[in-house]
């Protein structure tokens, strides 16, 4: 393929891009960004700038379609990265140190994160759904959400405050279901099945959440974004299950068992 430039880079045009030689690909649209493609198939994002009057290059990212089946980026997701670099270096700044410093918020890898969910690993249009769901509920949420942090900077701490703030949502309206059932005079076995969920309501929801932000983050890990999962030892929240007055305890199973044993010798 050799050096070429004043090409508008597609997804067609980038899939079917291939080198008998190491060669660059440079984008018309963006300035400074460019698509290498390996004698070997495999093809990278990189940007090329000028400052101090030296000329650097530095690699943004993987092609999602690259021949060793990784997903990290596409070629708007690489416009949008090489805009952020650019606009950097217009200020001033060193774009390969002030951006990876500052790092790309969450929100530009989402996208991405699902292409790869949704073409890689064939997801369930429902899981996919929910996946949207989760991520315009709480981590856009304007409270606690993480979408517009810097992903490098997103802590354990950061987690753990959007799954209380998820359960704690859920609480506050169990609370209104439950002052909505009394003004509808609900039965009082009915009022004690609400009560008895309301100490752990919100936090199967909570749970849900923190599932879909570690399916995230790991793939964050194996596409090289980050050296480890904030989620890593956050605990899930305890949830509600049956009825304890429905289970049986361990004295209360061997009572059973006396009294069934000598029924089932009969027959």
């Amino acid at each position: 393929m050799g050096r070429s430039s004043g090409v508008r880079i597609t997804s067609k045009l980038a899939d079917s891009a291939t080198a008998e030689a190491d060669g660059v690909l440079w984008d018309a649209q963006q300035i400074g960004l460019g698509l290498r493609v390996l004698g070997s198939g495999r093809k990278t994002w990189v940007f090329r700038y000028r400052l101090a009057r030296r000329q650097y290059s530095a690699t943004l990212g993987v092609y999602r379609t690259s021949a060793i089946g990784e997903v990290r980026m596409g070629v708007s997701e690489a416009r949008k990265v090489a805009r952020v670099w650019r606009a950097s270096l217009d200020a001033g700044n060193d774009p390969k140190t002030f951006v990876a410093r500052r790092g790309v918020a969450l929100t530009e890898q989402w996208k991405t994160f699902l292409l790869h969910k949704r073409e890689r690993e064939r997801l369930s249009p429902k899981t996919i759904r929910m996946y949207e769901s989760h991520w315009r509920a709480h981590f856009e949420n304007q409270s606690y959400g993480i979408s517009h942090l810097p992903t490098p900077r997103i802590s354990r701490k950061d987690l753990v405050r959007m799954q209380r703030a998820v359960a704690d949502l859920g609480r506050r309206k169990a609370d209104l279901g439950l002052a909505e059932a009394r003004d509808a005079d609900r039965s009082l076995e009915e009022l004690a099945k609400l009560e008895r969920r309301l100490p752990t309501a919100g936090n199967g929801a909570a749970n849900a959440v923190m599932r879909t932000a570690s399916s995230l983050f790991s793939w964050l890990v194996s596409s090289g974004e980050l050296d480890s999962s904030p989620c890593e030892k956050i605990p899930t929240l305890p949830t509600a299950g049956r009825d304890t007055a429905a289970v049986l305890n361990h004295a209360d199973a061997l009572d059973a068992i006396a009294v069934i044993s000598p029924l089932c010798q009969q027959e």
